[in-house]
């Protein structure tokens, strides 16, 4: 039983990811109404394999609301974005972190926005966009941690080496030091 539960994860996974990759082709092709159906034929396929809350749904949704921005649907694709980070923020609540790195969910935020502006809804679209400057914030300050991290790093590894060297340096001085002791010794005993 257990091996039908996988197998068939696996099998939806790969019908959505399937639909996910038809779309993308359309995408490419610019033929948006084809990608439109490929999406929520992925985006069923994933609610319904996997769970509104699921990482592979919500991308379904993300991508689904951007094609419909793509095609100037913004009636369609403003639920889309806004039903995407509801579930989002309820994901997270459960415990489960990091679904979508920060780019992805600024992205989300400004293009949500721009749809908002494009319908006239101007405070909410610059609601959306502060939104997006706090995490695009929030984002520089983890990259500028990390950078800095890698740079103590490597300065760390730099003055191992350094010491490193020097520790060499004062074994084969010792060395030399030793043999000249011994040779000192060897002729001193008339040798």
């Amino acid at each position: 039983m257990m091996e039908d539960s996988a197998r068939s994860a696996a099998e939806n996974m790969d019908c959505v990811m399937g639909s996910l990759s038809e779309a993308n082709v359309y995408i490419l092709a610019g033929e948006l109404g084809m990608a439109e159906e490929s999406y929520a034929s992925a985006l069923d396929d994933a609610e319904r394999s996997f769970g509104e809350c699921h990482i592979t749904t919500l991308k379904c949704l993300e991508c689904m609301a951007r094609c419909c921005k793509m095609q100037g649907k913004m009636d369609l694709a403003i639920p889309m974005y806004e039903r995407f980070i509801s579930l989002r923020d309820e994901a997270e609540k459960r415990g489960i972190k990091n679904m979508f790195d920060s780019g992805s969910l600024v992205t989300v935020y400004q293009e949500l926005g721009e749809c908002l502006g494009a319908t006239g809804r101007i405070e909410e679209n610059e609601a959306m966009q502060s939104r997006a400057e706090k995490v695009f914030g929030v984002l520089r300050e983890r990259v500028e941690q990390i950078e800095r991290k890698e740079q103590e790093n490597e300065d760390e590894e730099e003055e191992d080496e350094e010491e490193e060297e020097e520790s060499d340096g004062d074994d084969e001085n010792s060395d030399s030091e030793t043999k000249e002791n011994t040779r000192r010794r060897t002729k001193g005993n008339g040798n």
